[in-house]
């Protein structure tokens, strides 16, 4: 009978989970696929534009996109999407409203609809808006699972500078996307 020490024995043991007990723990990177509703930007439209995706942060901007229509002093909108796949985690501000000055934002999860998230960007005061091309905001989500989710602008428009309240700037096009997450 032979006799193993216990040095060797732990030695041994290493040495075999080592070359035959390790898993490959690496896990493949998820990939995004980003389709929005539009084929191609149109003058006096609203879209949206996967700007990046860090580790699990998808990073979206609302775009406005060569606004004649009127001069903005403000976009407010519902975007709407499936909490089962992205958790709501920020916003950052764009650049389109502050040429005009300084911008005011109110962006949170709906407290009646989990899916939803309510957005406001205005700019302070009566005297200035802007016209043109930007970023409004960019909306910032967190991984939760993959699939497929859908983003929907709803109670969305554009406001411009009338006092008191701004009058609703018509002909301007809103449209979504679609976000695809596959492992």
């Amino acid at each position: 009978m032979m006799r193993v020490s216990m040095r060797s024995f732990f030695f041994l043991l290493l040495m075999v989970t080592f070359f035959y007990g390790c898993e490959d723990t690496t896990t493949e990177p998820f990939v995004y696929s980003f389709d929005t509703d539009n084929l191609e930007t149109f003058d006096n439209s609203v879209t949206l534009a996967l700007q990046s995706v860090t580790d699990d942060m998808v990073f979206i901007n609302v775009l406005a996109n060569s606004i004649t229509n009127g001069n903005v002093h403000g976009a407010y909108f519902d975007l709407t999407y499936e909490d089962a796949y992205l958790r709501f985690a920020g916003y950052k501000a764009g650049n389109f409203l502050e040429n005009g000055g300084t911008v005011t934002y109110q962006v949170g999860l709906d407290s009646a609809d989990p899916d939803s998230i309510v957005c406001a960007a205005s700019l302070l005061g009566h005297d200035t808006a802007v016209s043109g091309s930007g970023t409004i905001m960019t909306i910032k989500f967190e991984r939760v699972l993959s699939g497929t989710t859908r983003f929907v602008f709803m109670n969305n428009h554009l406001r411009d500078n009338s006092f008191p309240d701004g009058n609703i700037i018509t002909g301007i096009s809103w449209y979504g996307a679609t976000l695809r997450i596959t492992e």
